[in-house]
């Protein structure tokens, strides 16, 4: 089996900008691993013919931006017992990294073993056809930079009724995720997600000036603050450095990290007496 991705797509108004989805869109169905794209936002019929009329797009129309519960309600009704993964617009499957090839079919078999739900950190697509992590990023290990989540559906998380791409968003769902009982796990450098935003300048020191000017293009808020209910940093597992070493860089003092000591050997010891 492979993937079956769900999309929220929307018309951009600026040409170069919704090229960008398109993009986005025609390499994830041309994704050897990927069985189907399903749209559930906005069925353009303006869509170029190769992508709405591709055998793996799938469409059905919500009218309006996609929340995190919508998806979760969807992939149960319709897409139970799959893997799938729900992506940000502007995302594609990355399909050879550094001329190795990205092992998709690994990634679901870790999940389906597991039980854990993927929170992929992307990587960026540069004007020269390169692939990089936004170094403003790295300094929270990509923490802070899910695009995508990858699970077997059905899969029930508690108050996420709010929309994908929002200021926030990836934080609080991996928050929700904790409390529905789940492990959420970034593996993003070794499954990479590509986030292609070339034509607005966005990087990650000027990213909340972007979402906040382009309010209304996106016709959806600028956020809702889902974070401030609860939230959980996810950084790349494969990048985090020792736990010494972690705490040393974080700046925590003697104290802070004995505290942080005695919490993991409590959570981990259970004295029978």
């Amino acid at each position: 089996m492979g993937v079956s991705l769900i999309v929220d797509y929307y018309a951009d108004k600026r040409p170069e900008r919704a090229d960008e989805f398109i993009h986005c869109l025609r390499k994830n169905l041309s994704h050897p691993n990927v069985d189907e794209v399903w749209n559930l936002g906005f069925d353009d019929p303006a869509l170029p013919e190769d992508v709405r009329g591709h055998e793996k797009y799938k469409a059905e129309s919500l009218g309006k931006r996609l929340t995190f519960s919508q998806a979760l309600e969807f992939a149960g009704t319709r897409l139970s017992g799959r893997f799938v993964g729900l992506i940000n617009l502007d995302i594609y499957l990355c399909e050879a990294h550094q001329n190795v090839t990205v092992r998709w079919a690994e990634a679901e078999s870790l999940v389906r073993q597991t039980g854990i739900v993927l929170c992929q950190g992307r990587c960026e697509l540069k004007p020269d056809g390169s692939i990089a992590r936004d170094p403003h990023y790295s300094k929270l290990v990509f923490a802070n930079t899910q695009d995508g989540w990858f699970f077997v559906s059905p899969l029930q998380v508690p108050d996420c009724d709010f929309e994908l791409g929002t200021l926030g968003c990836d934080n609080a769902f991996a928050h929700r995720l904790l409390v529905a009982g789940k492990v959420p796990v970034n593996m993003g450098s070794r499954f990479p997600l590509i986030h292609v935003d070339i034509c607005r300048g966005k990087h990650g020191a000027n990213a909340n000036a972007v979402h906040k000017k382009e309010n209304q293009s996106r016709q959806s808020t600028y956020s809702t603050f889902p974070e401030q209910r609860g939230q959980y940093l996810v950084p790349d597992i494969d990048l985090l450095p020792g736990l010494e070493a972690l705490a040393n860089q974080l700046g925590m003092n003697d104290l802070q990290q004995y505290r942080l000591k005695c919490d993991m050997m409590s959570r981990v010891i259970k004295i029978k007496n």
